[in-house]
């Protein structure tokens, strides 16, 4: 996306207030530096704070505690009518980094060895898929906050992961969907280097809920909630015209409010299931 390119309006005029069911209770909390590179064409990598929460019950939930933050913020303010002026000055006010990270990822959930992932977009997509990665132990070690890391690999819808896990904090998780080895992740980093997670701090007995959206999410499948992540970042114009029949129409302005042509995205995806 072209740097002036300011505000896109519609996205937030049509996403719900989140509703939040309690699902579990965070006991261990994971912080890890995540930087990744947003758009196709460019080279520069955007940072963002995610967190990992592993629950009582053995599952997790991984997510950017900078959208969270804004997340929570636009909840609050819908729910006191407010608008999306409102909203916008808020986020300033109060200084909210701005998140691209959408995923929601909860392992082990709803059922053991199967995970939930909710895409927090225009919609609330949600899919259940089964969790794990094939990994290929490899010969290597390093010293990550003090822990002795060893080094493995995957290949994971069509990207290669490098990743160092802790043996001494036996958890098989991880960041985003990365999990399965014989102890915690605490640093990994795609082969292109568009996606690199470092752990950098940790958190015992947090003892918070663990939640998760419980309406208003759109159940659907990998494939399709990937085709339309791709549709809404790509060509939000044509996502509305095909959900709403061209009832909404987007207006991009510049950093002096004057209106300016939409352009595509050009995202980079984590992942693809193509």
């Amino acid at each position: 996306m072209k740097k002036n390119v300011l505000i896109i309006i519609g996205l937030l005029l049509i996403t719900p207030c989140h509703a939040q069911t309690v699902i579990d209770t965070v006991t261990y909390r994971f912080i890890y530096d995540f930087q990744a590179k947003t758009y196709e064409n460019s080279n520069q990598l955007f940072p963002d704070e995610h967190w990992l929460d592993i629950g009582k019950n053995g599952g997790s939930k991984y997510y950017s505690h900078w959208h969270a933050l804004r997340r929570a913020v636009a909840d609050s303010i819908r729910s006191a009518g407010g608008d999306h002026q409102d909203i916008l000055n808020e986020y300033q006010k109060q200084g909210l980094e701005i998140s691209h990270f959408d995923y929601y990822v909860y392992k082990n959930y709803p059922e053991p060895d199967e995970q939930t992932v909710i895409l927090s977009t225009a919609e609330n997509l949600q899919y259940d898929e089964k969790m794990g990665q094939d990994w290929e132990l490899l010969d290597g070690d390093t010293l990550i906050m003090d822990h002795l890391c060893r080094k493995a690999q995957t290949t994971y819808h069509n990207r290669t992961w490098t990743v160092w896990y802790a043996q001494d904090i036996p958890i098989c998780d991880g960041p985003w969907k990365l999990c399965g080895l014989p102890g915690l992740i605490l640093a990994a980093r795609d082969s292109k280097e568009e996606y690199i997670f470092c752990c950098l701090g940790i958190s015992n007995h947090v003892n918070e809920p663990m939640t998760i959206l419980s309406e208003r999410t759109m159940k659907t499948t990998p494939v399709k909630a990937h085709q339309t992540m791709e549709m809404i970042k790509n060509d939000f114009d044509q996502y509305l015209n095909s959900k709403y029949n061209g009832s909404f129409k987007t207006v991009v302005v510049d950093q002096k409010g004057r209106v300016t042509k939409a352009t595509s995205v050009n995202c980079t995806f984590i992942e693809s299931y193509k």
